[in-house]
């Protein structure tokens, strides 16, 4: 428990300091007449969202995400019960379909975040440091 407590912390310091830079970027960009350096800051799976932002922003439906992601391991067991070699046949197809519907789901998502930094004209994206999880 301790080692997730100090991950934690190490985590939080490094989005704290990589912030502080960006602070410190942005004053230093509007005393000099530089074009400023702001961040937006992406945590994720957050109440039930793929993401939330920290302009409060929520993007994705984590919950839309596992039910999909359900109903095709319900149909691919049913199939797979079956035997057959069309059940086989079958099962591939909708893996794909499946697999090609999340692809893009995601890249919905991640569109999303892209816009909403643009919208509040941010520089830069930070997600939460996922290593070690």
């Amino acid at each position: 428990m301790a080692e997730l407590d100090e991950m934690a912390s190490e985590a939080t310091g490094t989005r704290e300091k990589h912030l502080r830079e960006a602070k410190e970027d942005a004053l230093f960009s509007r005393q000099s007449g530089i074009a400023r350096s702001v961040e937006v800051g992406v945590d994720c799976n957050v109440d039930d969202h793929i993401a939330v932002t920290s302009t409060g922003a929520f993007v994705g439906n984590a919950d839309y995400l596992n039910h999909q992601r359900r109903e095709f391991e319900k149909r691919r067991a049913s199939l797979q019960q079956t035997g057959t070699r069309n059940a086989h046949l079958t099962v591939q197809r909708i893996g794909d379909r499946f697999g090609r519907w999340s692809e893009d789901y995601l890249h919905q998502c991640s569109k999303a975040i892209v816009e909403e930094a643009c919208h509040h004209e941010c520089t830069h994206i930070a997600f939460e440091n996922l290593e070690r999880i």
